[in-house]
């Protein structure tokens, strides 16, 4: 019988252990993207590295514990149950004890398909840099070896927070496959609630294309110049700012205490927003500082001004350049009304942030 034979399907609709299941369609799904097309006769092989390892597919899936070096009774259990059925049913045979060659793409008995093309995980941990010197800034020729936040810390910078080497990049579709997410990131995308799959951003898209959210739709450059962009939208940040300014057409900024129109001053979250869970972002007296377009914004979000647990501004990160001292000097030591007992934590967060933000 040929590989790509038809095969009856013999298969529950889930693989279960405890509270704990997961659709087995999905997880070949999974399989299949990361697996590897080395004959071109309809066939794939998949050998699991480090995350990419039937167990961690598991934990993603069906929530089942997960630790390197253990094993969990759940995931065992389930992984068990996907050896037995990938065999038996005729989707793979086994290679080694942990791969296998995948014999038909997924759903190829006729049931509904699933696009594993355009869903990924962590859609939004998918930027990667060329590894560099932090001396020199130049590469330092090793190989990529994780996706990250766009905004994450790991990436080396100078003294005045500017990025060593070339710019992040968005990941290929293999890289996305191959690649791990940074832990840190991850960590911060499952506080947040972040969905664990969705689309892609697009790779038409530089860094500094991205500001407010995901951009799935891009302008090309060889289209119009005038089109239409879908972007990922805060819903609650129109209330947040209605809780920091009012009503009324100008306020003080929160940093700076200059009165400005309301167009100029911006609700600041005082840690980055992806790392707030939905309850966080809603909890306006502790989320944010009204903090104005004039420099403060930029200042507090790069760490350079703080506020420490007395409330007053304080100069944080150092940097030589003496515009940006200047500027600095000229607010260290104002009193933050928005720091309060609730807020204090988050402010700690801010400090902790950026004093650790050297890489």
């Amino acid at each position: 019988m040929s590989k790509t034979a038809a095969y009856p399907r013999i298969m529950p609709p889930t693989l279960s252990s405890n509270d704990y299941s997961l659709d087995f369609d999905e997880l070949y799904a999974r399989m299949w993207a990361l697996a590897i097309d080395d004959q071109g006769d309809g066939t794939r092989v998949y050998k699991p590295e480090s995350q990419s390892a039937l167990k961690w597919l598991i934990a993603d899936l069906a929530g089942t514990p997960a630790t390197p070096g253990q094993t969990w009774p759940d995931n065992d259990r389930i992984r068990k149950q996907a050896h037995t059925l990938l065999q038996e049913g005729g989707w793979a045979e086994r290679l080694t004890q942990t791969s296998f060659r995948l014999l038909r793409p997924p759903n190829d008995d006729g049931s509904s398909e699933r696009d594993t093309h355009e869903r990924y995980d962590w859609p939004t941990v998918e930027w990667v840099k060329i590894p560099v010197d932090r001396a020199t800034g130049n590469p330092n020729g090793t190989p990529i070896r994780k996706r990250h936040f766009l905004d994450c810390w790991h990436w080396y910078r100078d003294e005045d927070q500017n990025l060593l080497g070339d710019p992040p990049r968005l990941a290929t579709d293999e890289e996305m496959r191959r690649l791990a997410p940074c832990q840190s990131c991850l960590a911060e995308a499952t506080a947040a609630n972040n969905p664990s799959r969705g689309p892609r951003l697009s790779l038409d898209l530089e860094p500094s294309d991205v500001e407010d959210g995901p951009v799935l739709t891009q302008w090309r450059s060889d289209g119009p110049t005038d089109g239409t962009a879908q972007v990922a939208v805060r819903h609650e940040q129109r209330h947040l700012r209605r809780h920091l300014i009012g009503s009324q057409p100008e306020s003080p900024c929160g940093l700076c205490g200059r009165k400005l129109p309301a167009r100029e001053l911006v609700a600041a979250h005082i840690v980055p927003r992806h790392t707030l869970n939905e309850a966080e972002r809603l909890d306006f007296s502790t989320a944010a500082v009204l903090a104005c377009t004039l420099g403060c914004d930029a200042l507090f979000e790069r760490g350079y001004i703080a506020v420490d647990d007395s409330g007053r501004v304080v100069s944080h990160r150092p940097t030589k350049n003496e515009a940006l001292r200047d500027a600095v000097s000229a607010i260290v030591g104002r009193n933050v009304a928005a720091h309060t007992e609730a807020s204090a934590p988050r402010f700690a967060q801010h400090r902790a942030l950026h004093a650790s933000a050297d890489a």
